[in-house]
């Protein structure tokens, strides 16, 4: 933290250690390149980058000691034009003509025509062919030349990452201040809709039947839609859309009435993966439509079996769609264009040249990681008669199993994914519809189990053959979705015709997994909270409470898991044992193989099929502050306090009910947490004597500050450090909580914790005497008596084993509770820095994305007949799907582009994207007659034009 601190104090005041802001001019505030003067002097200092600044541009005033001024409220800052709205992001890299003349005039320290210059005579340069040199593959990364945008008001400023002749779209220039405002916090009137929906493109007469397909005709369709609609529920909202239906005046009763809606929802349901189901008038891999099929996987029986021997066991009904369709839906769409990022770039922050330049960590585009796969993705061979530019297309997906109804045992596991090319601001919104459902994984049947015992000739089965077959179930679904065709196009890209008419070839790349921990296990193919018990480093679980020391950060940088050749070999020795040699998946020489690592025996579907192409299937686990922090360390710490209290005074309890604190902890989910730790200072102030209280007040102090700047949304290297010293801080106070207050209370359980443990009993309980039960009725008659006699104990085994749960360490049934630090989620704290600076912020991975993304399948739960619901699922949202893009084909949004209404509402017409510019010079010509392009020497405009603009 020392060394973190020393490097941030030239950033700092030195009497308070505040910040020093600066306070902008108004005249100078612009946004991105859309105010003349801003382009102005930043243009000129491009080109002049040895001066100090331009001589109409005052230097901004420079609050020392923290005196900031009082923010203005909304309403005024809407009145006022001192603060202007800007972009979160710098300027734009592109004007808005991609020529090179003005890309050389955007970029500071850019040469007069863009081409990359190569710091050293000693790297390889392609063929004359088109093809890189084998070298390549060693060589240090590409130098894409010393472009760079002009610094922004914040002092932000751009690296881009792309080789010139292809200047690509840069969503920046999109960004306007209704996008970065927030919904719920500041209302934003939306137009109205139209009171007639008439198809825009035949105004008299009805669509035709091959614009309506499958619906006969629009009343049918407009039926349709309000009822296959995501926002579909008993509301006030959804009445009055429906009021809007039928209400409109080209709504026919009659042509609702004559519809044949079960044949309507068959063919808008229609997949073309099912040969029953194709429908020629549906395009071929359109990316909506689901696939299903049956996964096939090995079942070992060991020696002990009355056939050792691997047996195939089939699990029907995998749901899933293809990734390719689905890439190419999303790279050709005209809806998403304007905000996605075809290439990346460095975002670096400078406020001033007394100031370090550091490096701006936030979205995955940025990130070192993104920028390394691009890197290598121009130093590998092109394809053959191939000039189209390649591109890294970013794929995060995310997986957790949820339960699909408030009561009843009905469960989903839901696969997600979502590129990160797109801003994690636009991700985070559930209503852009950015994340799509891939896949719904099914688990083992309810007939596995006789399955087994029917080949094994035994009555009960292993827990770990079925925590081993479903593994291996798990990895052959992936298989399916890792198909050849996006192996072919990981490694020789997708040709796609993108929205500006340029074709380009686009590689698909995986860069994170979001998934809580036993899911990251199965992934990674680890045993659970085994003597490794993390899926990023081989850290052993003895040592794990000393994370954040030096030592372990030694050990986690030096054992990081690597998929390579060893690691694939002693597992593929191991399955050779079980599958060839029929030992039990637990046998002593299986288990000597795999020791190191604590792997497992299973198939990894990564390794498998990315392996070749150098991809590290644990790279991509990264950490999840939700699970990890909020519902983990936290929580265990808040119940770890709660016991604390109970076991000092039972009426400390009811002081902290009345500071508003939820001891009950009923129905609290991860938000909540994190609201708790904000107030938890001044929740638990003195409530334990001395000196307990300060060590616990330390801790929680440290571990709100940590918490804080794990969950920044943008960080510098500066601050990265001080998340890396504060860990080592965060580490040491556990360790002295855990020293010096927990060995020294004794604490129990608290009795929500024993009423949750005994029902738990009750039901294994429960379990094992229905078990006995059936293995008695499955035995043969000729062996009763020896039955009867071999089996009698079995029923009071439970007893037993809740005889020894109430040992001499329980009073009135309460055990006796320890606070744990060996636990992976406390380990999991020192990785948050490392995977900040690999991937960004970790706001962009959490799983509180795909937790929020679980509405949707809860949703449509309801519609189905609660049987098959994979299935169901699928089919609703192809439906809902279908019928958006029907939509866009009926009712096009208006093209953009200035209108006479425009000129007579409007005195200015600004677009919205870069797809239709205008030329000025012609512009002017054709406008010459217009008062307002005639501006004298006395005007306003003129006085205020910069000094190098003649």
């Amino acid at each position: 933290m020392a060394r973190g601190l020393k490097r941030l104090r030239p950033w700092l005041d030195h009497a308070n250690l505040d910040i020093d802001f600066i306070v902008a001019q108004p005249q100078q505030e612009a946004i991105g390149l859309g105010h003349d003067n801003a382009l102005s002097n930043e243009t000129d200092n491009a080109h002049n980058p040895s001066e100090t600044s331009s001589p109409i541009q005052a230097s901004p005033e420079i609050l020392g000691r923290g005196r900031r001024t009082k923010k203005p409220s909304y309403k005024i800052r809407q009145a006022t034009t001192d603060y202007l709205p800007t972009s979160t992001l710098p300027c734009s890299l592109f004007p808005d003509a991609p020529t090179d003349h003005l890309f050389s005039q955007c970029l500071e320290g850019a040469p007069e025509q863009p081409l990359p210059v190569s710091t050293g005579s000693s790297e390889s340069t392609p063929l004359k062919d088109g093809t890189p040199d084998p070298s390549a593959q060693s060589s240090p990364p590409l130098d894409f030349g010393e472009y760079r945008t002009p610094v922004n008001m914040f002092g932000l400023y751009k690296i881009p990452k792309c080789l010139p002749g292809d200047y690509p779209h840069d969503p920046d220039l999109c960004l306007t201040p209704r996008d970065l405002q927030e919904p719920l916090l500041i209302p934003v009137e939306t137009e109205p809709e139209p009171p007639s929906l008439t198809p825009v493109q035949t105004q008299q007469t009805e669509p035709s039947a091959l614009q309506l397909h499958p619906f006969p005709n629009l009343s049918s369709f407009r039926l349709a839609e309000w009822w296959w609609s995501p926002n579909h529920e008993h509301s006030q909202k959804s009445f009055q859309a429906l009021l809007d239906v039928i209400g409109d005046d080209n709504f026919q009763p009659k042509d609702v009435r004559e519809a044949n809606w079960p044949a309507l929802d068959q063919a808008l349901a229609t997949s073309q993966y099912e040969a029953d189901d194709l429908d020629p008038n549906w395009e071929n891999d359109d990316g909506i439509s689901w696939a299903c099929t049956s996964v096939e996987i090995t079942v070992p029986f060991n020696t002990s079996s009355s056939t050792p021997r691997p047996k195939k066991f089939t699990v029907p009904g995998f749901h899933y769609r293809p990734l390719v369709p689905l890439i190419k839906r999303k790279l050709e769409s005209l809806t998403t264009h304007e905000f996605f990022h075809t290439f990346g770039y460095e975002l670096r922050w400078c406020p001033g040249k007394e100031h370090e330049d550091v490096r701006v960590y936030g979205e995955i585009y940025t990130s070192p990681a993104f920028l390394q796969a691009y890197n290598e993705l121009q130093q590998s061979p092109v394809e053959k008669d191939c000039t189209l530019p390649r591109y890294v297309l970013a794929l995060m997906f995310a997986s957790d199993a949820t339960m699909l109804a408030s009561f009843g045992t009905a469960k989903l596991w839901p696969l997600y994914v979502c590129f990160g090319n797109d801003s994690k601001y636009r991700r985070a919104k559930p209503s852009e519809n950015l994340s799509e459902q891939v896949a719904y994984f099914e688990k083992l049947p309810d007939n596995f189990k006789d399955f087994v015992t029917r080949h094994s000739g035994k009555s009960t089965v292993a827990a770990t053959l079925v925590s081993h077959c479903q593994r291996e179930l798990f990895h052959e679904q992936w298989k399916i979705l890792l198909d050849d065709e996006f192996l072919e196009a990981y490694c020789h890209g997708i040709v796609v015709a993108c929205f500006d008419g340029k074709r380009r070839r686009f590689y698909p790349r995986i860069f994170t997994y979001s998934a809580d921990y036993p899911e990251k296990i199965i992934i990674a193919s680890i045993k659970n909270l085994g003597k490794y018990p993390c899926p990023r480093c081989r850290v052993q679980m003895e040592h794990v409470p000393q994370m954040g020391e030096p030592e372990d950060c030694l050990v986690r940088a030096e054992t990081s898991w690597d998929d390579n050749q060893a690691k694939r070999d002693a597992v593929e020795s191991a399955r050779a044992l079980i599958y060839k040699n029929n030992l039990a998946v637990t046998n002593d020489r299986v288990e000597e193989l795999l020791s190191v690592g604590s792997l497992l025996p299973i198939d990894n579907s990564f390794s498998a099929r990315l392996a070749k192409f150098k991809f590290n299937v644990f790279s991509m686990l990264v950490v999840d502050i939700m699970h990890e922090v909020d519902l983990g360390v936290w929580k265990a710490l808040f119940i770890q306090l709660l016991c604390l209290l109970e076991a000092t005074d039972k009426g400390l309890l009811n002081t902290l009910d009345i500071r508003q604190i939820p001891c009950e902890m009923k129905q609290m989910a991860a938000r909540d947490f994190e609201d708790l730790l904000q107030c938890a200072i001044p929740a638990f102030e003195a409530l334990l004597p001395k000196p307990h209280n300060g060590c616990v007040m330390s801790l929680l102090y440290v571990l709100a500050k940590w918490h804080s700047l794990a969950k920044l949304r943008i960080h510098t290297d500066h601050t990265v450090n001080l998340l890396d010293g504060l860990t080592t801080v965060l580490g040491r106070q556990f360790r002295s909580f855990e020293k010096d207050v927990c060995l020294v209370v004794k604490t129990k359980e608290l009795p929500r914790e024993y009423q949750a443990r005994k029902r738990r009993e009750a039901r294994r309980k429960t379990a094992m005497a229905e078990k006995n039960g059936n293995k008695r009725r499955r035995l043969d008659t000729n062996h009763t008596s020896i039955t009867e006699a071999s089996e009698a104990p079995a029923p009071e085994a439970p007893q037993s084993e809740q005889g020894c749960h109430d040992d001499a360490r329980t009073t009135n049934g309460r055990k006796e509770k320890s606070f744990n630090l060996k636990t992976y989620k406390f380990h999991s704290l020192g990785d948050v820095a490392a995977c900040i600076r690999m991937f960004g912020t970790t706001d962009s991975y959490s799983t509180q994305g795909p937790e929020r993304l679980h509405r949707c399948p809860k949703a449509h739960y309801k519609r189905t007949s609660k049987k098959n619901v994979s299935r169901q699922l699928s089919r609703i949202q192809m439906r809902q799907m279908r019928i958006q893009t029907l939509r866009k084909q009926l009712y096009p949004a208006s093209e953009e582009g200035f209108s006479e209404d425009c000129e007579r509402t409007a005195h200015y017409f600004i677009g919205k994207s870069q797809n239709h510019p205008i030329c000025l010079p012609p512009f002017l010509q054709t406008k010459r007659d217009d008062p307002a392009t005639k501006v004298g020497s006395n005007s306003p405009i003129l006085s205020q034009r910069p000094a190098n603009i003649s």
